[in-house]
């Protein structure tokens, strides 16, 4: 302000309402989700024209971006002007991770745990952050929220894989000891780690074939564990798998201890251990498969090799022999009259021998009433016939003679020596 000359100055703010100004209101503040629309519409009670800045038409929706914008409203009612603002905030949605992918073996337990959020709620009926035992594989979807209620969604699969179906087979299942087996896994899976255990103390490794002697006596449970490449792992145990016996031990004696001619019927008892089936061999041809068998020999001198085979209930078997010697039993009787009258019948006078003596080690004497030889024999088969001396063709005169034989028998080699009378009748 100027007076005379003078200058002064007030810096107090007027504020000028244009009293014929339309009313209008540019509404709340507003917030929304990253994504979602935002309409503004003015309160305009005077009906005033309406305009928005930013692009922004009055009651029609738009997609504000993230953050917060300051939006004026401007009023025109006749060139009368008036003006709002509203404050739009956009929150941005969250980036929600539902973590890896994950593969677990039939059987284990999975937890899933979002993150990027403030709240997660996953599908499947699953909670986050507590462990569960899937079935088989599937997707999972978590949709996380902030506290500003926007939301972001992810999802994640979870492979679930069978555990291997273990089975395997043997060339050979029992034996006698030692006893060899080629195992061969047949599993499902066939594996990239398989371990065999023998049941025996022993193990082995391979998802193929495996051998193993058993040098024991028993029934071993075999037990193999499969692993897959995925690293799911499954056991199979068949108990008394592979049955391994000892050898029996085959023996035998017979009685009587020596047979003859005669008494030819041999009675075999069997002393064998941890058999259960036996098979005879007699050395002659015939055979037996009971327990003690009797057995009848023919009535001739020889020697038989008796051969037992003991049998176990695996399979194994042991032998046993035996010689069974047949000796002839000393038969043989001395006639007590003859007769050399010429006449064809009953002429020369020896011993009778059947069997049982060393033709080879014989001896005849005849002897008359003073004690004198008059006949000497070393053939059995060569008699004495009624004469005086081996130079005379004179026959004795009847009457009765002394006898000697000296012989030895075969059973023993026993020298024996017989003496009797003999009657001559011409």
């Amino acid at each position: 302000v100027t007076l005379n000359g003078c200058t002064g100055t007030d810096n107090s703010s007027i504020n000028l309402v244009d009293p014929n100004a339309p009313a209008v209101d540019a509404g709340p503040d507003q917030e929304i989700c990253e994504g979602e629309q935002a309409t503004l519409t003015a309160g305009n009670p005077d009906g005033a024209n309406i305009s928005w800045n930013n692009g922004v038409t009055d009651g029609v929706a738009f997609n504000p971006a993230v953050g917060t914008i300051t939006y004026t409203v401007t009023a025109d009612l006749l060139g009368c002007i008036s003006t709002d603002q509203v404050d739009v905030t956009v929150h941005p949605n969250p980036v929600v991770n539902a973590g890896n992918d994950v593969l677990i073996c039939e059987g284990e337990s999975v937890t899933l745990t979002g993150s990027g959020a403030d709240n997660y709620v996953w599908d499947n009926g699953v909670t986050d952050g507590v462990s569960f035992t899937p079935n088989a594989t599937q997707i999972y979807t978590v949709i996380g929220t902030t506290a500003q209620g926007c939301q972001g969604t992810d999802d994640v699969t979870v492979t679930v894989e069978p555990l291997p179906t273990v089975s395997f087979d043997a060339d050979n299942f029992e034996g006698c000891v030692p006893v060899t087996v080629t195992f061969t896994n047949t599993s499902s899976v066939p594996g990239t780690d398989c371990t065999w255990n023998f049941g025996d103390g022993s193990t082995a490794t391979g998802c193929g074939q495996v051998t193993h002697t058993f040098n024991s006596i028993g029934c071993f449970d075999v037990t193999l564990e499969v692993t897959s490449a995925n690293g799911c792992t499954s056991t199979s145990t068949v108990a008394d798998y592979i049955c391994v016996g000892g050898y029996p031990n085959a023996a035998f004696d017979f009685s009587p201890d020596q047979l003859t001619n005669i008494i030819n019927q041999a009675q075999f008892s069997n002393n064998s251990t941890g058999a259960v089936g036996y098979e005879w061999d007699f050395g002659d041809g015939a055979t037996s498969t009971d327990v003690n068998p009797n057995h009848t020999y023919p009535g001739v001198e020889d020697t038989f090799n008796v051969q037992l085979i003991a049998t176990s209930p695996f399979g194994c078997k042991d032998t046993a022999y035996a010689l069974v010697p047949i000796v002839e039993e000393l038969i043989f009787y001395v006639p007590n009259t003859f007769t050399p009258d010429n006449d064809e019948f009953n002429e020369v006078f020896k011993p009778i021998f059947t069997s049982g003596f060393d033709p080879f080690d014989y001896n005849l004497l005849i002897f008359n009433r003073w004690g004198e030889i008059i006949f000497e024999s070393n053939n059995s088969e060569v008699g004495w016939d009624g004469t005086y001396g081996a130079e005379s063709d004179d026959l004795v005169k009847d009457g009765t003679y002394v006898w000697k034989i000296t012989f030895k028998t075969k059973i023993n080699d026993e020298r024996k020596v017989q003496v009797g009378h003999v009657n001559v009748l011409k």
